[in-house]
Parts: structure tokens; sequence; C-alpha cells
């Protein structure tokens, strides 16, 4: 098994950090044109393990379009997207790290889990439907770490959309992430005794989420954006000894100037 260890690297496909894939596009990336947006984000997460802290990584951003076909910011490490009339279509690559000895944000707090095996960074094909408000996205591990997947059936409700030449914006979502036997069991469960923490297996899970979406344009190129995802855990998850708190946040901000070509 393979460990990405370069945290350059997990930048680039850092729509993993939040889970949330294409249905969060803002309007603005509706018009057919060619893009690449660079700028800085701000990675924050507070994860479920024991004695777990909210951790934090400033770190350079990059994303962009090319006719259908995108990358970076809400597109894992590719994404191909078409439309008919008011259904979205989407497939492409993603990269998923939620272990607690994450790649992107370091091993656990608790000496207890540092040496504990856990799940590696996984490559995932990913897909999804819109249609209008409604979207569902699924992630299938494609690189033999798991062989897990995870199911978000969503709802998004706009939260404002202010006049003017450049629209702020905020929309919220609410879904229930359905995860897989064995992506819950890699992630969450323990097959054998850790120093005093016993071994346990959750088996398929259900997690409800909420998530806040917000846009702000500066001026024609350059754009803020803060994405801010709460989960809370299935009662199976939070009776696994790995975990600590009942719930995980996560939160992106990013600054960006956009060119187009």
């Amino acid at each position: 098994m393979v460990r990405f260890h370069i945290k350059a690297i997990t930048v680039v496909f850092i729509s993993f950090a939040l889970r949330v894939e294409a249905s969060s596009n803002t309007e603005q990336d509706t018009n057919k044109t060619e893009y690449l947006e660079v700028g800085g984000a701000g990675l924050f997460s507070s994860p479920p393990w024991i004695n777990s802290q909210t951790k934090a990584l400033p770190t350079p951003f990059i994303s962009g379009r090319n006719g259908n076909w995108y990358f970076g910011l809400d597109h894992g490490i590719f994404s191909y997207q078409t439309q008919w009339q008011s259904l979205h279509i989407r497939a492409g690559l993603g990269y998923r790290d939620e272990s607690m000895n994450s790649s992107l944000f370091g091993d656990a707090n608790d000496s207890r889990l540092k040496n504990a095996k856990d799940a590696d960074a996984e490559i995932t094909l990913n897909s999804g439907l819109a249609w209008h408000w409604f979207s569902i996205d699924v992630q299938q591990d494609i690189s033999g770490q798991s062989n897990g997947a995870t199911v978000m059936p969503a709802v998004t409700i706009p939260v404002f959309k202010l006049p003017g030449n450049y629209q702020p914006m905020a929309k919220l979502m609410l879904g229930s992430r359905w995860l897989s036997k064995k992506y819950a069991n890699s992630i969450y469960g323990s097959n054998k005794s850790i120093d005093d923490l016993q071994a346990y297996q959750p088996g398929e899970a259900v997690n409800p989420s909420t998530t806040l979406l917000m846009m702000w344009p500066i001026s024609y190129n350059w754009q803020a954006r803060l994405r801010w995802q709460k989960e809370w855990l299935d009662s199976k998850i939070k009776k696994s000894p790995l975990v600590g708190n009942s719930s995980s946040e996560q939160a992106m901000f990013t600054l960006t100037y956009r060119i187009k070509y």
C-alpha cells in the first residue's frame, strides 16, 4: 500500500477534505469558458479521534476548467461535467483520506493511536447527479485500499444572493452520507487490540451532515470562498474505541484570482 506524504500534492486534490462534489458549483461555473484560478487556501479540521484537536494548514491553491473538464476545487483530481436541461451529470477521479493518521493533517494526537494501522489514502471513482436543489454523489475506491464506497444524497437550500455586478451568495446543503461496511471498518474499525483499546468493527453507517457554502466575488477576477461542514457520526461509529467525539468539522477558505483564456 502506498501512503501519500507530500502535502503539496494533496492540496491539488483539495476537495477530498470536505467531501462535497460538484453539486456545490457556483453559478459562474455554468459559463462555457476556460479559466485558471490561483491563490491561497486555509484548511481547518476538527476530527473525531480520541483527544483530537483542531488543526490548520495554509497552502497554495489551484483550480481550473477546460471545456467540460474541471480540476481542483469541488472537482477532486479531475471531473467531466455535462448538462441536459436541469439535469447535471458528472464523473471523474478523486482523492480520499479520512484516516486518523491523515497524510494532510498529520498523525492522531492520542499516543494510543500513533502506532495503530489505519487506512491509506485512496483514489476514488466519483460520479454524481444534480437536479434543481437535489443531488447525489457516489465515491468508490479503485486503488485497492478499502474497496469501500460512500453515497451522499443532499438538498441545497439558497440562503441569500445579493444584487449587483458580482452577486455574493450562500447556500446550505443538508444531507446524509452512507458509508459501506468496508469503508466504515477501514476508517473507524480496529482489527486487533491497540494498547488498551478494544477491537471493533462498526459495519455500514449513515452520517448526517450540514454544509455551508459561501462565495464572495471581490472584483471581476478576485473571489473569496468559504466552505464549512459538520458531520454527525452514526451511533455505531461513535462506539469505536478510536473515536472520542460525536462529530467532525472541517472548513476551507480560499482567495483566488481567475485568469480566463
